[in-house]
């Protein structure tokens, strides 16, 4: 019985720490806009499907639909459609999908259910900004390798106005300013970097906990994470408890809206690992345009 228990605790410590905040193929919160409530609208990235006038052919002998045969025949509609991302793994990444899946539903949906009664919506998408603000170093340094100069300098001024003015980001008063804001610059990272360089997206991967992902993506957060490392003031005091609290609740803070977002594109698929699949693909595709 204590193996077990010291098992949930261990998923529930990791998940937190390591939760993406862009796993479902959403922004995270920025510029005091973001919606950590978990009422953001999300699309819906799966395959659209056309079942024509043969709905009676997916019906049993009791004239009740057939949903084996319906996946069935979805399923060969969606290999008979281009492929967003090749996906040699996709055994073990539905494997790795449902226990995600079960880990998501019997232990990160009871800790974001505390939260959320704890923490109100407002005060998380506040705590939300201070976060966004302290990420400003892994924005500016990837706008410079992207030779993003403007986005580099809006990054700066924002970053420099809501440290002073807005209590380190607590109100985001950077917004109103129009010279930083028209166009604000798009969220970037190392993946996006990549890009950039020529490196393709590669195949897709389902990651224990963390969730979708891409080769490429994957690369990318080793970078991200050493440009965070060196530029976290937290790494260089000598509290880890402080340092480690501090980034439980930067992940814990985004756990609800994530979780929101993967429920609604979850429920709305027939075939759930597709949807997450072809909407986190999308996401990231429509993040290269920015």
């Amino acid at each position: 019985m204590q193996f077990w228990i010291k098992t949930l605790m261990f998923l529930v410590f990791l998940g937190i720490f390591v939760f993406p905040p862009q796993v479902f193929g959403s922004e995270p919160v920025q510029k005091g806009r973001g919606d950590t409530s978990g009422n953001a609208s999300v699309e819906q990235g799966g395959p659209d499907f056309d079942l024509g006038d043969e709905k009676s052919d997916n019906l049993d002998q009791d004239g009740e639909l057939d949903r084996e045969a319906l996946y069935q025949k979805l399923r060969k509609q969606d290999q008979g459609r281009k492929k967003l991302i090749a996906d040699p793994l996709e055994p073990v990444n539905r494997a790795v999908f449902k226990f995600n899946d079960k880990v998501y539903v019997y232990v990160f949906t009871p800790v974001s259910d505390t939260y959320t009664v704890i923490v109100p919506s407002g005060l998380r998408d506040k705590i939300g900004n201070i976060f966004y603000n302290l990420g400003y170093p892994q924005r500016f340094v990837n706008d410079l390798l992207q030779f993003r100069f403007s986005a580099a300098a809006k990054e700066t001024g924002s970053f420099l106005v809501n440290t002073c003015l807005g209590f380190l980001g607590y109100l985001d008063v950077a917004q109103h300013i129009e010279s930083l804001n028209n166009p604000s610059p798009p969220d970037n990272d190392f993946g996006v970097t990549l890009r950039y360089w020529g490196m393709g997206q590669g195949f897709y991967i389902v990651w224990p906990v963390m969730g979708p992902s891409t080769l490429r993506v994957s690369t990318g957060m080793v970078g991200d994470y050493f440009v965070e490392h060196y530029t976290d003031p937290f790494t260089y005091y000598s509290s880890w408890e402080l340092s480690w609290g501090f980034r439980m609740e930067e992940r814990l803070n985004s756990v609800p809206s994530i979780l929101n977002r993967y429920n609604k594109m979850k429920g709305a698929a027939l075939s759930p690992y597709v949807a997450v699949k072809n909407g986190y693909v999308q996401y990231r595709q429509n993040k290269l345009r920015k």
